[in-house]
């Protein structure tokens, strides 16, 4: 008896259109058990608004993707706690120096959290939240229409989850960029998958990934991944930078399309503010936020494979 083939799942993506979101878009946008209702554009991360967004239509268009509809969300944070350089931002904005073909026409749509309220109050079936940046679209969807959480299956997200207590300095990823926005979402009645930074370290942007994408740069995409890396990798030493790079987002892209590859154990987290409504401390223990924290990933499998695979089956 054959193996009946399941449903696309309906997924909407929130990106704040940093280099590793690009490459993990891409490498979703060609999964056929992945169904991306939606792209919701947070300008509150790693570029500025609109920028990000018109990056993404043009990245979209050049990869034969266009029909995917952009929209505009939030572009001022709940509470500004991001600690990302300016210089940072405008150089993500410019891609790195990295030329996409203009289009006639920007295609992104405005009123992106009104937007993402009505594609989750008019779905007839729950969708799937993969937040690839910081959480302050949904935060403001939120406030305006708690009734969305139940429309919810999953939230999955890139960044925001510590080890031990800390004070909110040493809290990083995408979740400090916005902690008022991150501590709204988690207090929802939400199914949260946080997948931290020190498990995502599993993808350097080192020789081995460059030599191999490479040799598959006969594939559209896979080239497009290449010269966007080439440009940033450029930028780095032009700007004598020291930081490693890492593709967290493509990590967290295949990781919630893999979910059986993941270690999950749950957390409470409870944020702490002073008395002028500053957060200075994140505390886990029994009293909190609960959420299902990644702490490990089945190491058998190659990453580097996953993600080549995917275009070379596809090209």
């Amino acid at each position: 008896m054959p193996i009946q083939k399941l449903p696309p799942r309906p997924v909407i993506i929130d990106t704040d259109a940093d280099f590793d979101d690009f490459i993990a878009l891409a490498w979703l946008l060609e999964r056929s058990e992945i169904n991306v209702k939606a792209i919701i554009y947070t300008g509150t991360g790693w570029s500025h608004s609109p920028q990000g967004a018109k990056n993404l239509c043009r990245f979209l268009f050049h990869i034969g993707h266009h029909e995917v509809p952009v929209y505009l969300g939030s572009r001022i944070s709940l509470r500004n706690t991001s600690n990302i350089p300016e210089k940072k931002r405008k150089a993500v904005d410019r891609l790195w120096g990295l030329e996409l073909p203009e289009q006639s026409q920007i295609n992104y749509q405005k009123r992106g959290v009104d937007r993402l309220i009505s594609i989750l109050m008019n779905s007839s079936e729950q969708i799937e939240y993969l937040c690839l940046g910081p959480l302050t679209s949904l935060a403001r969807a939120t406030l305006k229409k708690p009734e969305i959480c139940k429309q919810i299956k999953q939230l999955f997200i890139m960044g925001g989850a510590p080890h031990k207590d800390i004070d909110v300095s040493g809290f990083t990823g995408n979740g400090r960029i916005d902690l008022m926005a991150t501590d709204l979402v988690y207090s929802q009645d939400l199914t949260i998958t946080v997948l931290t930074q020190n498990v995502a370290r599993n993808f350097p942007v080192d020789a081995f990934l460059i030599e191999n994408l490479h040799c598959c740069r006969y594939h559209k995409v896979v080239d497009f991944i290449y010269h966007l890396i080439q440009h940033l990798l450029q930028h780095v030493k032009k700007q004598n930078l020291t930081n490693k790079l890492y593709m967290w987002d493509l990590v967290a892209a295949i990781l919630f399309v893999y979910p059986h590859l993941i270690h999950i154990e749950p957390q409470t987290i409870r944020f702490v503010r002073n008395n002028k409504g500053e957060y200075t401390d994140i505390l886990l223990g029994s009293e909190g936020h609960n959420i299902g924290v990644i702490v490990d990933i089945n190491k058998n499998y190659d990453l580097i494979d996953i993600l080549l695979t995917t275009f070379t089956k596809a090209g």
